[in-house]
């Protein structure tokens, strides 16, 4: 080298191909997680329909999704299988973020990714990356090839993508029903803003045909019991806002509450990402997952504006706020998860009451044995159920009915017998039927006597 010559001090390194997918294997994807991922490329491809074939081939499965979006091109679908893809896409609107979820998804639980895809009126592609070829060349290699007129027109038609997993050696579960099951769950959760405003998501064990997923929405705001606390944009600083949903759901009782999903692991903050959910059930550090919480909820919506203050991982599964944007939360939600936290200590202290202050009867009759008995019914519910039990009959009242909470505050041995009878000849009468109409006529005259109650308060003031 002379004197004064410069020389290229950067190298080209390129990574082994083989060991960088197998890498990229373990990033933790679920198998529900992955195929969600697929779904975001067809809702970007602006789908507004997409059916998911699983079916069991042998020990091995075959898993399609197939929509009815854009489609690509050449060119745009070798784009599409590069690590890192480059493709332009609105950060305020697009499910895609560092151009990874086709081959990382799909290659989670898969050794191999074909893409049939056409864009309207053009040509058809079919794309090709598979895990044993990568090894074997140890390069970045795709196999691209014009498609098979006869397959196009029975998967994408005049436009769409089809991307079919095949070789799949990492499923969570390889039962075809209880697979569908769980997506069934996960997708109707995740992309529920999106089946809303008309995406029609299909499940099938067949080439044809399937099941509508329907929208699934953690905060139940559907429910008439749920009560809505706040619902508005909160402003984090430096003209950034969110869409913050705070909720108590309804108090179903124990056995009601469990049917519908509120429990303590379930509480918590859904994170929602451009309309898509990316994580559920979080505490973000304000409280524990404790039975007192277990009706709390919230929804905090941002776009992909927000990325870099959120922090949203590779998988879209995880954020990780900043200190200063977790305090400008926590500023608005506070006050709701304390007051959440009361009434669910508050539950639990009624509940023990009753219990204690009326003790299960026994009584002899001339036609069978009775039970008096209580148990959480839910509230609002009816004053008392009917049923049999080794023989005898058992009457079970609501602890949350107001009558009973009543009583219990009376204590008087005497008036709880006096409506034991009366309840005990209602359930004789007919049986259910009567039960059913005394518990709806007892239901009227409470409530007219509570709202009776709320005037007279406010007389007063």
């Amino acid at each position: 080298m002379k004197p004064g010559q410069k020389t290229d001090s950067f190298v080209e390194i390129l990574p082994n191909a083989a060991r960088t997918f197998e890498a990229l294997r373990e990033l933790g994807y679920s198998s529900v997680r992955a195929i969600g991922d697929l779904v975001d490329n067809a809702i970007n491809a602006k789908a507004t329909s997409v059916l998911i074939t699983v079916r069991a081939i042998g020990k091995s499965h075959i898993i399609d999704i197939c929509d009815n979006g854009t489609g690509m091109d050449r060119e745009r679908l070798i784009e599409a299988l590069r690590l890192g893809s480059d493709t332009k896409h609105d950060e305020s609107k697009s499910l895609g973020k560092y151009g990874m979820g086709l081959k990382t998804a799909g290659l989670a639980f898969a050794r191999t990714i074909q893409v049939l895809t056409r864009k309207k009126g053009g040509i058809a592609y079919e794309g090709t990356l598979d895990l044993n070829t990568l090894a074997r060349e140890n390069r970045f290699v795709a196999r691209i090839v014009t498609a098979n007129s006869e397959r196009v027109l029975e998967t994408v038609g005049d436009q769409g993508t089809m991307v079919t997993l095949t070789n799949c050696d990492r499923l969570d579960d390889t039962n075809v029903s209880r697979l569908l099951a769980s997506l069934r769950v996960y997708l109707g959760q995740t992309f529920r803003n999106f089946i809303r405003e008309g995406l029609v998501i299909k499940l099938s064990n067949a080439k044809r045909g399937g099941h509508a997923v329907p929208a699934i929405d953690p905060l139940m705001r559907d429910h008439e019991l749920t009560q809505v606390r706040f619902d508005k944009d909160i402003d984090l600083g430096a003209g950034r806002k969110a869409q913050l949903t705070v909720v108590e759901l309804p108090d179903l009782g124990p056995l009601e509450d469990k049917a519908y999903n509120i429990i303590p692991q379930n509480s918590g903050f859904y994170i929602v990402r451009n309309g898509r959910e990316i994580m559920g059930a979080q505490t973000l550090g304000m409280y524990k997952h404790h039975h007192s919480y277990s009706h709390f909820r919230a929804e905090l919506s941002f776009t992909g504006e927000l990325d870099t203050d959120f922090h949203v991982d590779v998988t879209k599964s995880s954020i990780t706020p900043n200190d200063q944007l977790q305090e400008k939360i926590g500023h608005f939600v506070r006050r709701f998860i304390e007051q959440s936290g009361r009434e669910g200590s508050e539950r639990t202290v009624v509940k023990t009451k009753l219990m204690h202050s009326r003790p299960v009867i026994q009584a002899e009759t001339q036609k069978m044995a009775v039970e008096f008995t209580e148990s959480d019914h839910g509230s609002p519910g009816p004053l008392f159920r009917i049923d049999e039990k080794d023989g005898r009959l058992v009457l079970n009242y609501n602890q949350r009915n107001p009558l009973i909470q009543a009583l219990a505050e009376v204590r008087s041995r005497r008036v709880t017998d006096i409506v034991d009878r009366l309840c005990l000849a209602v359930a004789r009468m007919d049986g259910s039927k009567n039960v059913e109409r005394f518990n709806s006529v007892l239901s009227t005259i409470l409530k007219a006597g509570t709202e009776a109650d709320t005037w007279a308060e406010r007389d007063k003031s």
